[in-house]
């Protein structure tokens, strides 16, 4: 047995339990799941299971109806691949490595590292039923993709003829806490939009004043769980900081930079500028400043603006019409929630975050680039929402697109001094809070752990969105256990939620 093996025994259900533990022996990065894919072929083949997999790489195990007249098709669905981070000290390859599992009293989690729980505990779960031959269910479509923390590569690229399912159970959900179940119903779509501004630069004269505003210590946040708290956008609110300096003195953009990820609400950002060698009034601009820490402290107590007056190393900038022009922009771009859903309560239903702010030199040009995802569980909702974003982009550049904007697939588009990028359409899945199936799903965790359960829909993306696109009649759940700090090195699983999930899931097959 391996470590990992020896930590889990006697853990409960110690099949799921040792299954994980052989997951988190192999690697499995995004785009490298050969390893773990071929260990599930070989657990197929030595139980005479029949599995089929598809060009882009997901994999199809099939395991007959047992002890169940059923006549459903059961597809139990979970994705192979995991997010990799590690802690600065801790020396560890994700290509090579195995995933070092400690344990903490009722929590599993991984030595400096991802643990994977994310989604390895669905993987491990439908494997233990896939071996179990004493427990009831019907005929099971096991379905593992891939690609799911890269852009939800594999189920987009998934060959839906393998696949004929009445019902299919998502794994890749969490509970909250260990107090209440969870059922999901209702995912958001999404997509990408990029946009490249060219901005021509003109001379800095070598007495002008340089100046660096920085904005950090915002909370950030996911830009689809965490979208409804309103929480400050970095990039926004420094433009709207540099917008109140050009009130005061005539500015030029040097280079701007804020947010890592479309997906993320941007915590930080700053920017470089310049102002004309008459203008001396630091204090003003540090009263403006100031003014803005006011108004946050109060709800973002480590919000720090911090404004410093630097050595003029720079020979080229935006000149200040454009600047402000640009600055106006950024600070239009609608950013957080945008319509709240009518059938779920307390629901987003659509978003946009502007999640990233960066400048690049390219000779005499600043290349600007914009960075923001949109998020509905309405697919037309999307689309209107899209639209609005390239219209404004056209009302920028005052020039209009001859061309349609793709509602699903990946595109480019090129206006004068514009070229903007769409990535293709995350499925939505809209919610429907009355699904029969969720509520087969709450009967048995109640009945089994005497918790009560909450049906809710969540605005980001699932997998479930584009299955529901394949299979429109199929019903479909997400559940999961409780995870916590999910795609960090604090991520951890809890061992009495895992098997809660296990005994639950087990219930509702054997009663469909």
């Amino acid at each position: 047995m391996t470590k990992n093996e020896l930590l889990v025994e006697g853990l409960e259900p110690q099949k799921l339990w040792n299954f994980f533990a052989q997951i988190s022996n192999i690697p499995r990065l995004s785009h490298k799941e050969q390893q773990v894919r071929q260990q599930l072929i070989e657990f197929a083949v030595a139980r005479n299971l029949e599995y089929k997999q598809d060009s882009y790489g997901n994999l199809v195990i099939y395991k007959p109806a047992q002890k169940s007249f059923s006549q459903k098709n059961v597809c139990l669905q979970a994705h192979i691949d995991m997010v990799p981070g590690k802690e600065p000290t801790v020396n560890h390859n994700f290509e090579t490595d195995p995933i070092e599992l400690v344990r903490e009293k009722d929590w599993l989690g991984a030595n400096g590292t991802t643990l994977g729980a994310d989604n390895g505990i669905g993987v491990a779960a439908i494997l233990a039923i896939l071996d179990d031959t004493q427990i009831s269910h019907p005929k099971i479509e096991a379905l593992f993709t891939v690609e799911e923390e890269t852009g939800l590569g594999g189920v987009n690229n998934l060959d839906s003829a393998l696949l004929n399912p009445d019902i299919i159970i998502n794994t890749d959900y969490s509970v909250p806490n260990d107090k209440i179940g969870v059922v999901c119903v209702g995912s958001a779509g999404g997509r990408s939009l990029e946009a490249k501004v060219k901005l021509e630069k003109t001379q800095i004269d070598p007495n002008e004043q340089v100046w660096k505003l920085s904005v950090s210590g915002l909370p950030g946040g996911h830009s689809g769980v965490d979208i409804h708290k309103n929480i400050p956008n970095a990039i926004q609110l420094l433009a709207n900081l540099l917008l109140d300096f050009a009130l005061e003195a005539e500015i030029k953009l040097i280079e701007i930079d804020g947010g890592e990820a479309d997906n993320a609400i941007p915590a930080k950002s700053s920017a470089t500028f310049c102002t004309s060698q008459e203008f001396k009034d630091k204090k003003l601009l540090e009263l403006i400043c100031q003014n803005y820490s006011n108004y946050y402290k109060s709800d973002y107590s480590n919000l720090k603006i911090e404004l410093q007056s630097i050595t003029n190393s720079f020979e080229l900038a935006v000149a200040s019409q454009t600047t402000e022009k640009i600055l106006r922009l950024v600070s239009i771009i609608p950013s957080g929630v945008l319509a709240m859903s009518q059938k779920v309560p307390g629901l987003v239903q659509t978003s946009n975050n502007l999640g990233i702010i960066q400048t690049q030199s390219q000779e005499n040009r600043m290349i600007l680039r914009l960075v923001m995802m949109v998020r509905s569980d309405n697919n037309q909702e999307l689309h209107n929402t899209i639209t609005q974003l390239v219209s404004l982009f056209c009302l920028f550049t005052d020039k209009s697109i001859k061309q349609r904007i793709d509602s699903i697939q990946a595109q480019t588009m090129v206006l004068e001094n514009i070229d903007l990028s769409l990535s293709q359409r995350v499925e939505g899945w809209q919610a429907n809070p009355d699904s029969s199936l969720a509520k087969l799903w709450v009967k048995c965790f109640e009945k089994l752990t005497q918790k009560p359960v909450q049906i809710e829909a969540v605005h980001a993306g699932l997998e479930c969105g584009k299955l529901v696109s394949f299979f429109p009649n199929a019903e479909v759940i997400s559940v999961g256990p409780y995870l916590k700090d999910i795609h960090t090195t604090r991520e951890r699983v809890s061992i009495s939620s895992t098997l809660e999930f296990y005994q639950v899931l087990v219930e509702m097959l054997g009663e469909l």
